[in-house]
């Protein structure tokens, strides 16, 4: 990868950057974009645009955009981000994210459409006990994410965390024989001790 970049931070506090990169890449096998949708093994020279925009930090609610068009293998792709974030109270954070991957291939008739939806929330109710909590859906999997995290910090360098996991498949019949509706499901209790030499 190889191109030139500008960045730009503004008075206000909002900065950003603008990149045009050329890229070569050499794939020694298909890659795999979905089961309808792959590139075929070779060797492959594009440019891409890509734009990123963050508001101020010290405002209430923020907003970050990711904006990427171009050439992808030998057809074009057009993802854009989008991730707002809100300070409800200096104790709570939200955070929904969205993103979009669209890829065209024209020569071979292929495309390939993404949606990927997150909410993060983070939550502190002093400096020692805080707990954060993530939830995704990916349309291009048709699957749900949760995790959730309680994080005891009794002192620096001692930490006791409570985590849950789980994977929800939101379309079973997508696969033969028909997926089960959790994908996964993870309760784990970690502790973390870091000793002065």
């Amino acid at each position: 990868m190889l191109g030139p970049s500008w960045d730009f931070a503004l008075k206000t506090g909002a900065f950003g950057q603008l990149t045009l990169d050329l890229l070569a890449e050499d794939l020694e096998e298909d890659f795999e974009l979905s089961a309808r949708t792959w590139v075929p093994a070779g060797t492959y020279t594009s440019w891409e645009l890509n734009g990123y925009y963050a508001s101020p930090y010290g405002s209430g609610l923020r907003r970050d955009f990711t904006l990427v068009a171009g050439q992808f293998y030998d057809g074009w792709q057009l993802p854009l981000g989008l991730t707002p974030a809100w300070s409800v109270s200096r104790h709570l954070e939200l955070k929904p994210e969205y993103q979009l991957d669209l890829a065209r291939f024209p020569d071979r008739d292929q495309h390939f459409l993404s949606h990927l939806f997150r909410l993060r929330a983070r939550l502190a109710l002093d400096t020692q006990l805080s707990a954060s909590a993530f939830a995704q859906y990916n349309s291009e999997e048709d699957a749900v994410g949760l995790n959730a995290r309680l994080r005891y910090n009794r002192r620096e360098g001692d930490n006791l965390c409570l985590v849950y996991d789980q994977g929800i498949n939101t379309d079973r019949q997508r696969a033969t024989p028909a997926l089960p509706r959790t994908a996964n499901h993870t309760v784990l209790l970690k502790y973390g001790r870091t000793f002065a030499y």
